[in-house]
């Protein structure tokens, strides 16, 4: 399809299989994030497999498929499915920062960071890109960067419930205790659960000090 002057022209107009072919495609996906959203992720992998056998450039269903491959623990799979949607969209966000996550899980978190850069390079406002890079370098025990990436990604959300946890605990580890409790009682305003155990833990802390 081309483009003119805003208008819409063709040279020759789909064939009626092409369109059904779409349509099934886009509906296979539309299954598939519905199971994604039920917690289904067997099911959305099945789904988007469909979604991709019909086009193999889909790179929305193999961002989808990779997804649910990461919640049920199959990272090399979410891997493979995140570096293809990149091989077809080198500027595709989401596929850098769930590989990223994948990678960190595996325990490859200069990798990690590696493609969390990416993503922070392709949009400079990806507070999920911030907070994953955060969680590798802390994985790391570099707690300075963690906390300057936490910071970053609850500046971009201040909602951003976990970016406040995880900070709260880089600060637990640098000894910076009235801190690490001030994050976590924010953590908890905005609806986070932090570990009974590490409050009890600061409340010492700070008694100690």
């Amino acid at each position: 399809m081309l483009f003119l002057n805003g208008c819409a022209t063709t040279s020759e107009a789909p064939s009626s299989a092409a369109i059904d072919k779409m349509k099934s495609e886009d509906e296979y996906f539309k299954k598939g994030t519905e199971c994604v959203r039920t917690g289904d992720y067997d099911g959305a992998i099945a789904e988007f497999t469909k979604a991709i056998e019909l086009n193999p450039g889909f790179g929305g269903a193999y961002i989808r498929r990779g997804y649910a491959h990461n919640v049920k623990g199959n990272h090399d799979q979410a891997i493979s499915d995140f570096t293809k949607a990149i091989e077809l969209n080198p500027d595709y966000v989401d596929a850098y920062s769930n590989r990223g996550y994948a990678y960190h899980v595996k325990g490859n978190h200069d990798q990690a960071i590696s493609d969390f850069n990416k993503a922070i390079e392709i949009n400079p406002e990806s507070a999920d890109a911030y907070y994953g890079r955060g969680i590798a370098h802390a994985s790391k025990s570099d707690f300075d960067q963690a906390i300057s990436d936490y910071t970053r990604a609850a500046q971009l959300k201040p909602d951003f419930a976990e970016a406040y946890k995880t900070r709260a605990v880089a600060y637990y580890y640098k000894q910076e205790y009235a801190k690490a409790r001030e994050d976590a009682n924010k953590a908890e305003a905005l609806g986070a659960r932090v570990n009974p155990e590490f409050l009890e833990q600061l409340k010492k802390h700070q008694a100690e000090n």
